[in-house]
Protein backbone atom coordinates (compact mmCIF):
# COMPACT_ATOMS: atom_id res chain seq x y z
CA UNK A 1 0.00 0.00 0.00
CA UNK A 2 1.27 3.43 -0.87
CA UNK A 3 1.13 6.35 1.59
CA UNK A 4 1.72 9.95 0.60
CA UNK A 5 5.09 11.27 1.67
CA UNK A 6 3.60 14.30 3.31
CA UNK A 7 1.91 12.02 5.91
CA UNK A 8 4.96 9.82 6.83
CA UNK A 9 7.74 12.23 6.14
CA UNK A 10 11.11 11.02 7.54
CA UNK A 11 12.60 13.43 10.09
CA UNK A 12 16.08 14.50 9.10
CA UNK A 13 18.85 12.66 11.03
CA UNK A 14 20.29 15.92 12.31
CA UNK A 15 17.02 16.87 14.06
CA UNK A 16 16.63 13.36 15.60
CA UNK A 17 20.12 13.48 17.12
CA UNK A 18 19.41 16.89 18.62
CA UNK A 19 16.17 15.62 20.19
CA UNK A 20 17.90 12.57 21.71
CA UNK A 21 20.66 14.74 23.14
CA UNK A 22 18.12 17.06 24.73
CA UNK A 23 16.27 14.14 26.34
CA UNK A 24 19.49 12.68 27.76
CA UNK A 25 20.48 16.05 29.22
CA UNK A 26 17.07 16.39 30.90
CA UNK A 27 17.34 12.86 32.36
CA UNK A 28 20.82 13.58 33.72
CA UNK A 29 19.61 16.77 35.37
CA UNK A 30 16.75 14.93 37.03
CA UNK A 31 19.11 12.23 38.33
CA UNK A 32 21.52 14.77 39.80
CA UNK A 33 18.70 16.68 41.46
CA UNK A 34 17.20 13.49 42.87
CA UNK A 35 13.83 14.22 41.28
CA UNK A 36 13.18 10.73 39.95
CA UNK A 37 11.40 8.13 42.10
CA UNK A 38 13.80 6.10 44.22
CA UNK A 39 16.79 8.41 43.63
CA UNK A 40 18.10 10.24 46.70
CA UNK A 41 19.72 13.63 46.25
CA UNK A 42 23.50 13.80 46.68
CA UNK A 43 24.21 14.98 50.26
CA UNK A 44 26.19 18.13 50.81
CA UNK A 45 29.02 17.71 53.36
CA UNK A 46 29.82 20.90 55.31
CA UNK A 47 33.39 22.11 54.92
CA UNK A 48 33.96 22.03 58.69
CA UNK A 49 32.51 18.53 59.18
CA UNK A 50 34.77 16.14 61.15
CA UNK A 51 36.40 13.33 59.14
CA UNK A 52 34.61 9.96 59.14
CA UNK A 53 35.74 7.50 61.82
CA UNK A 54 38.60 5.15 60.96
CA UNK A 55 37.32 1.64 60.14
CA UNK A 56 37.87 -0.87 62.93
CA UNK A 57 40.18 -2.98 60.77
CA UNK A 58 42.54 0.01 60.58
CA UNK A 59 42.44 0.74 64.34
CA UNK A 60 45.33 -1.48 65.34
CA UNK A 61 47.63 -1.32 68.35
CA UNK A 62 50.95 -2.92 67.48
CA UNK A 63 53.15 -2.81 70.58
CA UNK A 64 53.09 -2.01 74.28
CA UNK A 65 55.99 -1.19 76.62
CA UNK A 66 56.44 -0.13 80.24
CA UNK A 67 59.19 1.40 82.33
CA UNK A 68 59.18 1.26 86.09
CA UNK A 69 55.87 1.14 87.92
CA UNK A 70 54.05 3.94 86.11
CA UNK A 71 54.99 4.79 82.52
CA UNK A 72 53.33 2.86 79.72
CA UNK A 73 53.35 3.43 75.94
CA UNK A 74 51.37 1.87 73.08
CA UNK A 75 52.12 2.27 69.36
CA UNK A 76 49.63 1.83 66.52
CA UNK A 77 48.63 2.42 62.95
CA UNK A 78 47.96 5.87 61.49
CA UNK A 79 50.52 7.65 63.64
CA UNK A 80 49.19 6.46 66.98
CA UNK A 81 50.92 6.61 70.35
CA UNK A 82 49.06 6.24 73.66
CA UNK A 83 50.57 7.10 77.03
CA UNK A 84 49.81 6.02 80.57
CA UNK A 85 51.32 7.42 83.74
CA UNK A 86 49.32 5.28 86.16
CA UNK A 87 50.60 1.78 85.34
CA UNK A 88 48.08 1.22 82.55
CA UNK A 89 44.91 2.16 84.39
CA UNK A 90 44.15 4.94 81.90
CA UNK A 91 45.54 5.75 78.44
CA UNK A 92 45.59 9.00 76.45
CA UNK A 93 46.71 9.71 72.85
CA UNK A 94 49.64 12.05 72.35
CA UNK A 95 50.44 14.19 69.34
CA UNK A 96 53.28 12.99 67.11
CA UNK A 97 54.92 14.54 64.01
CA UNK A 98 54.09 11.72 61.54
CA UNK A 99 51.00 9.90 60.27
CA UNK A 100 52.87 6.72 59.33
CA UNK A 101 51.91 3.39 60.89
CA UNK A 102 54.05 2.73 63.96
CA UNK A 103 54.91 -0.90 64.69
CA UNK A 104 57.00 -0.85 67.86
CA UNK A 105 57.82 1.22 70.92
CA UNK A 106 60.31 0.85 73.76
CA UNK A 107 61.50 2.76 76.84
CA UNK A 108 65.23 3.23 77.35
CA UNK A 109 64.88 4.87 80.75
CA UNK A 110 62.35 6.85 82.78
CA UNK A 111 62.44 9.70 80.25
CA UNK A 112 63.72 8.39 76.91
CA UNK A 113 61.47 6.40 74.60
CA UNK A 114 61.65 5.33 70.95
CA UNK A 115 59.07 4.34 68.36
CA UNK A 116 59.60 2.99 64.82
CA UNK A 117 57.39 2.23 61.84
CA UNK A 118 56.62 2.49 58.15
CA UNK A 119 59.02 4.20 55.76
CA UNK A 120 61.91 3.88 58.21
CA UNK A 121 60.33 6.41 60.56
CA UNK A 122 62.00 6.80 63.95
CA UNK A 123 60.50 8.91 66.75
CA UNK A 124 62.16 9.90 70.03
CA UNK A 125 60.82 11.30 73.29
CA UNK A 126 62.86 12.70 76.19
CA UNK A 127 59.94 13.54 78.47
CA UNK A 128 58.49 10.10 79.15
CA UNK A 129 56.44 9.99 75.96
CA UNK A 130 54.62 13.30 76.34
CA UNK A 131 56.17 14.88 73.22
CA UNK A 132 57.98 13.31 70.25
CA UNK A 133 60.38 14.39 67.51
CA UNK A 134 61.26 12.68 64.26
CA UNK A 135 64.84 11.42 64.02
CA UNK A 136 66.91 11.03 60.83
CA UNK A 137 66.81 7.40 59.73
CA UNK A 138 69.47 5.51 57.75
CA UNK A 139 66.81 3.39 56.04
CA UNK A 140 63.56 3.82 54.18
CA UNK A 141 62.48 0.26 54.90
CA UNK A 142 59.58 -0.47 57.24
CA UNK A 143 60.87 -0.99 60.79
CA UNK A 144 58.86 -3.63 62.66
CA UNK A 145 60.56 -3.84 66.04
CA UNK A 146 62.83 -1.84 68.34
CA UNK A 147 64.46 -3.05 71.56
CA UNK A 148 66.72 -1.57 74.21
CA UNK A 149 70.22 -3.00 74.53
CA UNK A 150 71.00 -1.17 77.78
CA UNK A 151 73.11 1.91 78.59
CA UNK A 152 71.25 4.11 76.11
CA UNK A 153 71.55 1.70 73.21
CA UNK A 154 68.84 0.25 70.99
CA UNK A 155 68.44 -1.83 67.84
CA UNK A 156 65.59 -1.69 65.31
CA UNK A 157 64.88 -4.28 62.61
CA UNK A 158 62.62 -4.43 59.56
CA UNK A 159 62.03 -5.39 55.98
CA UNK A 160 64.70 -6.39 53.46
CA UNK A 161 67.33 -7.15 56.08
CA UNK A 162 67.19 -3.78 57.85
CA UNK A 163 69.05 -3.77 61.18
CA UNK A 164 70.02 -0.35 62.54
CA UNK A 165 71.41 0.70 65.90
CA UNK A 166 71.98 3.63 68.23
CA UNK A 167 74.35 4.10 71.15
CA UNK A 168 73.32 7.62 72.17
CA UNK A 169 69.76 7.17 73.30
CA UNK A 170 68.29 7.30 69.81
CA UNK A 171 69.76 10.63 68.66
CA UNK A 172 71.69 9.04 65.78
CA UNK A 173 71.38 5.68 64.00
CA UNK A 174 73.67 3.60 61.79
CA UNK A 175 73.17 0.45 59.68
CA UNK A 176 74.50 -2.70 61.37
CA UNK A 177 73.84 -5.47 58.88
CA UNK A 178 75.76 -6.19 55.68
CA UNK A 179 72.84 -8.01 54.00
CA UNK A 180 70.42 -5.09 54.16
CA UNK A 181 68.35 -4.97 51.00
CA UNK A 182 67.88 -8.75 50.97
CA UNK A 183 64.18 -9.38 50.16
CA UNK A 184 64.34 -12.79 51.84
CA UNK A 185 65.02 -11.25 55.26
CA UNK A 186 61.88 -9.52 56.51
CA UNK A 187 62.79 -9.07 60.16
CA UNK A 188 59.72 -8.94 62.41
CA UNK A 189 61.08 -8.92 65.96
CA UNK A 190 64.25 -8.26 67.96
CA UNK A 191 65.00 -8.89 71.64
CA UNK A 192 67.99 -8.56 73.96
CA UNK A 193 68.92 -9.95 77.33
CA UNK A 194 69.91 -7.11 79.68
CA UNK A 195 73.37 -6.11 78.48
CA UNK A 196 73.79 -9.39 76.61
CA UNK A 197 72.72 -11.62 73.73
CA UNK A 198 70.28 -10.40 71.12
CA UNK A 199 68.26 -12.22 68.45
CA UNK A 200 66.23 -11.09 65.44
CA UNK A 201 63.72 -13.27 63.56
CA UNK A 202 62.34 -13.07 60.04
CA UNK A 203 58.94 -14.03 58.66
CA UNK A 204 60.88 -16.05 56.10
CA UNK A 205 62.20 -18.40 58.80
CA UNK A 206 65.66 -16.95 59.46
CA UNK A 207 67.22 -16.12 62.83
CA UNK A 208 70.24 -13.90 63.46
CA UNK A 209 72.18 -13.50 66.69
CA UNK A 210 74.41 -10.81 68.17
CA UNK A 211 76.64 -10.80 71.24
CA UNK A 212 77.37 -7.06 71.13
CA UNK A 213 74.31 -5.47 69.43
CA UNK A 214 76.56 -4.56 66.50
CA UNK A 215 77.67 -7.72 64.69
CA UNK A 216 75.08 -10.26 63.50
CA UNK A 217 75.45 -13.89 62.43
CA UNK A 218 72.89 -16.42 61.17
CA UNK A 219 71.64 -19.16 63.49
CA UNK A 220 70.93 -22.68 62.26
CA UNK A 221 67.41 -23.98 63.01
CA UNK A 222 66.02 -27.53 62.70
CA UNK A 223 64.07 -26.31 59.65
CA UNK A 224 63.40 -23.02 57.88
CA UNK A 225 59.95 -24.16 56.76
CA UNK A 226 58.20 -21.74 59.11
CA UNK A 227 57.29 -18.09 59.59
CA UNK A 228 58.75 -16.44 62.67
CA UNK A 229 57.13 -13.31 64.09
CA UNK A 230 58.42 -12.96 67.64
CA UNK A 231 61.47 -13.63 69.78
CA UNK A 232 62.05 -13.11 73.50
CA UNK A 233 65.53 -13.48 74.96
CA UNK A 234 65.63 -14.28 78.68
CA UNK A 235 69.40 -14.35 79.20
CA UNK A 236 72.58 -15.26 77.32
CA UNK A 237 71.45 -18.89 77.01
CA UNK A 238 67.65 -19.03 76.88
CA UNK A 239 65.36 -17.67 74.17
CA UNK A 240 61.97 -18.54 72.69
CA UNK A 241 60.68 -18.03 69.14
CA UNK A 242 57.04 -18.05 67.99
CA UNK A 243 55.24 -18.11 64.65
CA UNK A 244 53.38 -20.48 62.36
CA UNK A 245 53.63 -22.69 59.27
CA UNK A 246 51.57 -22.44 56.09
CA UNK A 247 48.28 -24.31 56.03
CA UNK A 248 49.60 -26.70 53.38
CA UNK A 249 52.31 -27.79 55.85
CA UNK A 250 49.93 -28.59 58.70
CA UNK A 251 49.67 -32.25 57.69
CA UNK A 252 53.46 -32.53 58.04
CA UNK A 253 53.73 -30.99 61.50
CA UNK A 254 50.31 -31.76 62.94
CA UNK A 255 49.42 -28.13 63.65
CA UNK A 256 49.98 -24.53 62.63
CA UNK A 257 51.77 -23.22 65.73
CA UNK A 258 55.55 -22.84 65.85
CA UNK A 259 57.25 -22.66 69.27
CA UNK A 260 61.05 -23.01 69.38
CA UNK A 261 63.33 -22.90 72.42
CA UNK A 262 67.09 -22.74 72.82
CA UNK A 263 68.82 -23.50 76.17
CA UNK A 264 72.36 -22.76 74.94
CA UNK A 265 72.42 -19.44 73.13
CA UNK A 266 71.12 -20.76 69.82
CA UNK A 267 73.41 -23.76 69.36
CA UNK A 268 70.55 -26.24 69.66
CA UNK A 269 66.77 -25.88 69.41
CA UNK A 270 63.77 -27.85 70.54
CA UNK A 271 60.17 -27.58 69.41
CA UNK A 272 57.22 -27.12 71.69
CA UNK A 273 54.06 -29.15 70.99
CA UNK A 274 53.43 -29.52 67.24
CA UNK A 275 49.68 -30.19 67.42
CA UNK A 276 48.60 -26.64 68.30
CA UNK A 277 46.80 -24.41 65.81
CA UNK A 278 47.06 -20.71 66.80
CA UNK A 279 49.16 -18.58 64.46
CA UNK A 280 51.36 -16.69 66.91
CA UNK A 281 52.54 -13.08 66.66
CA UNK A 282 54.13 -12.46 70.08
CA UNK A 283 55.77 -14.33 72.96
CA UNK A 284 57.09 -13.19 76.35
CA UNK A 285 58.81 -14.72 79.35
CA UNK A 286 56.83 -14.18 82.54
CA UNK A 287 59.44 -16.06 84.56
CA UNK A 288 62.25 -18.56 83.96
CA UNK A 289 59.73 -21.36 83.22
CA UNK A 290 56.55 -19.38 82.52
CA UNK A 291 55.73 -17.81 79.14
CA UNK A 292 52.70 -16.30 77.42
CA UNK A 293 52.21 -16.34 73.63
CA UNK A 294 49.41 -14.79 71.57
CA UNK A 295 48.36 -14.19 67.99
CA UNK A 296 45.57 -14.25 65.45
CA UNK A 297 41.88 -14.69 66.36
CA UNK A 298 42.48 -13.64 69.97
CA UNK A 299 44.52 -16.74 70.77
CA UNK A 300 46.54 -16.73 74.01
CA UNK A 301 48.64 -19.69 75.20
CA UNK A 302 50.46 -20.06 78.50
CA UNK A 303 53.07 -22.47 79.87
CA UNK A 304 54.42 -23.08 83.38
CA UNK A 305 56.92 -25.81 82.50
CA UNK A 306 59.37 -24.08 80.19
CA UNK A 307 57.30 -24.66 77.06
CA UNK A 308 56.80 -28.43 77.23
CA UNK A 309 53.02 -28.00 77.47
CA UNK A 310 50.77 -25.03 76.68
CA UNK A 311 47.19 -24.27 77.70
CA UNK A 312 44.81 -21.76 76.08
CA UNK A 313 43.34 -18.89 78.07
CA UNK A 314 40.28 -16.72 77.36
CA UNK A 315 41.15 -13.36 75.79
CA UNK A 316 37.63 -11.88 75.32
CA UNK A 317 38.54 -10.80 71.77
CA UNK A 318 38.55 -12.36 68.32
CA UNK A 319 41.01 -9.86 66.88
CA UNK A 320 44.73 -10.42 66.54
CA UNK A 321 46.84 -9.88 69.66
CA UNK A 322 50.14 -8.38 68.52
CA UNK A 323 52.18 -7.59 71.64
CA UNK A 324 52.53 -8.51 75.31
CA UNK A 325 54.30 -6.47 78.00
CA UNK A 326 55.35 -7.72 81.44
CA UNK A 327 55.30 -5.22 84.30
CA UNK A 328 55.72 -7.89 86.98
CA UNK A 329 55.30 -11.66 87.04
CA UNK A 330 51.59 -11.12 87.71
CA UNK A 331 50.86 -7.80 86.01
CA UNK A 332 50.66 -8.21 82.21
CA UNK A 333 49.25 -6.16 79.33
CA UNK A 334 48.47 -7.14 75.72
CA UNK A 335 47.33 -5.07 72.73
CA UNK A 336 46.01 -5.76 69.26
CA UNK A 337 43.41 -5.19 66.58
CA UNK A 338 40.29 -3.09 67.12
CA UNK A 339 42.20 -0.89 69.60
CA UNK A 340 42.14 -3.75 72.08
CA UNK A 341 44.00 -3.51 75.39
CA UNK A 342 43.95 -6.54 77.68
CA UNK A 343 45.09 -6.69 81.31
CA UNK A 344 46.01 -9.67 83.48
CA UNK A 345 46.72 -9.60 87.21
CA UNK A 346 47.52 -13.29 87.59
CA UNK A 347 50.42 -13.83 85.24
CA UNK A 348 48.31 -14.36 82.12
CA UNK A 349 45.91 -16.99 83.46
CA UNK A 350 42.91 -14.68 83.04
CA UNK A 351 42.45 -11.47 81.06
CA UNK A 352 40.12 -8.48 81.09
CA UNK A 353 39.53 -6.07 78.23
CA UNK A 354 40.04 -2.53 79.47
CA UNK A 355 39.75 -0.69 76.17
CA UNK A 356 38.74 -1.38 72.58
CA UNK A 357 35.97 -2.87 70.56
Amino acid sequence: MFFPAKIFRIRPLRQSAALIAACLALLAALLVAGCLPGVAPTPTIPADAPPPPTPSWQRIYTDVAFFGKGLGLISGWNGTILRSTDAGETWSPVKIPVTADLYSVTCLDANTALAVGGGGNILRSTDAGETWVKIDSPTGETLNSVASTGAGGAVAVGWRGAIIGTQDGGKTWTPLFADRGDPSLNFQSVSFAPGGMGMAVSSTGSVYKSADAINWQPVTLPTTDQKLYSVDVLDNQNAFLAGNVDQDKVFVYGGTTVLLKTPDGGKTWGYGPRNLNPSLLTIKYVGPQALVAAGWDGAILRTNDGGNSWAPTVSHTTGAIRSIAIMTANNLFAVGDGETILHSLDGGLTWQKIRGS
